[in-house]
């Protein structure tokens, strides 16, 4: 069942309705319908994580696509706000937004958060390919990376 952007606008407000003041923060979001799945790229702590496409623009991106969002909920919010509170800040991924897809009627709602593309990949995965090569990130590295992280808060 294909629903147009008021659909989708409703369908985010009925899990408003539902969930009350828990899930405000998703209240009026819209369909990602402007952002297509290129290939799975990774798995997050509530989802998996794809490159993703603008249609209208060719803008490539990361969505981390949440399944069965009533359930996650009030574990997810949280992530949503640190988005939108630091995605201006130059050591945080960019947040482009977050949307609500429901392509079964019969399957709970995804809600697709929506950030930059880091293509160098996340420092967890540079930490795994040294360790398969044998190597280690050195002290020095690693208190820069860490310093740039807490430079956010």
């Amino acid at each position: 069942m294909a629903l147009g952007p008021q659909g989708y606008k409703r369908m985010a407000d009925s899990i408003f309705s539902v969930m009350g003041k828990r899930a405000e923060g998703l209240k009026g979001l819209e369909s990602p319908d402007e952002w297509e799945i290129v290939e799975r790229i990774g798995e997050g702590t509530y989802g998996e994580v794809f490159k993703v496409r603008n249609i209208n623009t060719g803008q490539f991106a990361a969505a981390k696509i949440i399944d069965s969002i009533l359930e996650k909920v009030e574990e997810v919010l949280p992530e949503l706000e640190i988005f939108k509170k630091y995605s201006d800040h130059p050591n945080v991924a960019g947040f482009y937004g977050a949307y609500i897809k429901r392509e079964d009627p019969k399957r709970q709602d995804q809600l697709w958060l929506v950030m930059e593309l880091c293509r160098g990949g996340s420092v967890t995965n540079l930490a795994r390919n040294l360790l398969r090569q044998g190597k280690y990130l050195e002290e020095d590295l690693i208190a820069y990376i860490l310093y740039e992280a807490i430079k956010v808060q």
